[in-house]
């Protein structure tokens, strides 16, 4: 069975971006409200909800995460490292599972696996500690064996493959094929070890971009909208939509994506390799889900293999 869950730390983000000067980080005109969201994500059919509560409480603050868990009706999985105050954090919330992942104050989300190998000890008495209290253990390693052997003999029930290799060579398509074969042959040999997989869809070998759905507070002609209104609208589109998505691709949106593109018939540039910069008007939208730009000698897909978008 695969089961769905939502990590909200970047609705987060952009709220600490906004208000982290107030004295409050939820009520009023303080917004986006990540618990606000999961709780229309539970509505939309999600199995759990994810948050990451970082040392720097560059996101997730604790008083989101307690207000999570008082009114959530799934699972909440908290991603925590592995020091003693978030050793006592976790078994004071009680979740139902934490995610021991590592963690560095310069990098902008978490660029690598756990090193279960090398920091074994630690590892096992937060594990065990978790196991004492109830708590669902997952690992985020890297798809290594070594580290998925090591997993298993900590008695980890769950880990979750990181994925950034694959993101990162998806626009090299020998490249991307070989990470996606590296994430299946992790996922055949945790499960061969008794252990469950979590992941993202990488791993499934999805290997078509899925585009990106945003809403934050709108304003035209001194109107503000409602912003809660706006999320419940569009997470129910994305719950009757990714089901057709997943079966047929991007082709049965095209007509409405172009329909509503704000891009199409407007100047814009993107990254064509290494220090190159393409200019040129947005055209359409292939049935890939791609942009097509016109530029001086034809047209240039934004996102096409060997380049990137912007």
């Amino acid at each position: 069975m695969i089961l769905l869950g939502v990590n909200i730390d970047h609705a987060a983000t952009v709220r600490q971006a906004r208000y982290r000067q107030h004295s409050a980080t939820v009520g009023g005109a303080v917004e986006p409200d990540p618990v606000a969201l999961a709780l229309v994500a539970e509505r939309a059919g999600a199995d759990g909800i994810t948050v990451h509560l970082r040392e720097d409480r560059r996101h997730i603050q604790e008083r989101d995460v307690w207000r999570l868990r008082e009114c959530m009706g799934t699972r909440l999985n908290l991603e925590m490292a592995c020091t003693p105050a978030m050793i006592d954090f976790a078994l004071r919330l009680q979740p139902h599972s934490v995610c021991l992942v590592p963690e560095s104050r310069e990098e902008v989300t978490t660029e690598g696996g756990l090193d279960v190998v090398g920091h074994r000890g630690k590892v096992q008495e937060v594990a065990e500690a978790m196991r004492g209290a109830g708590i669902v253990t997952s690992l985020f390693i890297d798809p290594d064996p070594a580290q998925i052997v090591a997993a298993a003999e900590l008695r980890a029930p769950w880990i979750e493959l990181h994925t950034g290799a694959y993101a990162e060579a998806f626009d090299q398509k020998r490249e991307r094929n070989v990470e996606i074969e590296r994430l299946v042959a992790a996922s055949k040999l945790a499960h061969g070890l008794g252990l469950n997989v979590n992941s993202e869809p990488a791993s499934l070998g999805v290997d078509r971009p899925v585009w990106p759905l945003t809403t934050l507070r709108a304003e035209a002609g001194g109107r503000s909208y409602d912003v809660a209104a706006m999320t419940a609208s569009l997470v129910d589109e994305m719950a009757s939509a990714l089901p057709v998505f997943f079966a047929h691709g991007f082709a049965p949106f095209q007509a409405e994506y172009e329909r509503r593109s704000v891009l199409l018939g407007r100047r814009v540039k993107f990254t064509d390799g290494p220090g190159a910069v393409v200019v040129g008007r947005a055209v359409s939208i292939g049935d890939d889900g791609r942009l097509y730009i016109r530029v001086e000698g034809g047209q240039a897909a934004a996102g096409s293999e060997g380049g990137g978008g912007g």
